[in-house]
């Protein structure tokens, strides 16, 4: 008879339960999403900034395929390696919305160095928060039950993504909306 704690609970019983291709559909219609609202709302379908195009299309996406090849291989009953409380509901949804909030506070202190417009709120609601959590929840299972290769090829995706956030801050991409504009007179009315 399996007791809880043989049972894997919430984000990683789906990530274990659903095809790979299920959970990248997914995520990549979430994120795709952004494009075709900003297409909608502001007349251009555009997301130029590396960090957000390559960190969260390419290389976050990876990871989590990492996580889910990870948690489709090696788990068994018992020997799953983050702890118990870890894999709670109630604590993954605790988790879910303090990156839910930080994002809120962060996007509520930068929103006017950047448009300003609804699909960078979307951006700072829906997808940064999830990409969070689901790096917060599967970093451990990785770490705990990846192969050697398997942590290598996630810490080098995560320090590139780092790389491409710093690299999108020096150069002002992160305002993409303002960075168009300065380079191409795209948006030179910038409503919001």
């Amino acid at each position: 008879m399996k007791t809880t704690e043989d049972k894997l609970i919430g984000m990683y019983s789906f990530l274990k339960q659903s095809p790979c291709w299920l959970t990248i559909t997914m995520l990549m219609l979430l994120m795709s999403s952004l494009l075709v609202g900003r297409g909608i709302l502001e007349g251009l379908p555009y997301n130029i900034a590396s960090s957000s195009f390559l960190g969260e299309n390419v290389l976050f996406i990876t990871v989590v395929l990492v996580a889910i090849t990870v948690l489709q291989r090696s788990y068994k009953p018992g020997e799953f390696g983050v702890p118990y409380w870890f894999c709670s509901s109630r604590v993954q949804v605790l988790i879910y919305l303090v990156c839910l909030g930080l994002c809120f506070l962060v996007s509520t202190h930068t929103i006017d160095l950047r448009s300003g417009r609804w699909m960078d709120v979307y951006h700072d609601l829906a997808i940064a928060p999830l990409v969070m959590f689901l790096l917060i929840i599967l970093l451990p299972v990785i770490y705990k039950n990846g192969t050697m290769t398997e942590k290598k090829v996630t810490l080098c995706l995560l320090l590139l993504w780092g790389s491409l956030f710093g690299l999108d801050m020096a150069t002002g991409m992160l305002a993409q909306c303002r960075w168009l504009q300065e380079h191409f007179g795209i948006f030179s009315t910038m409503p919001r």
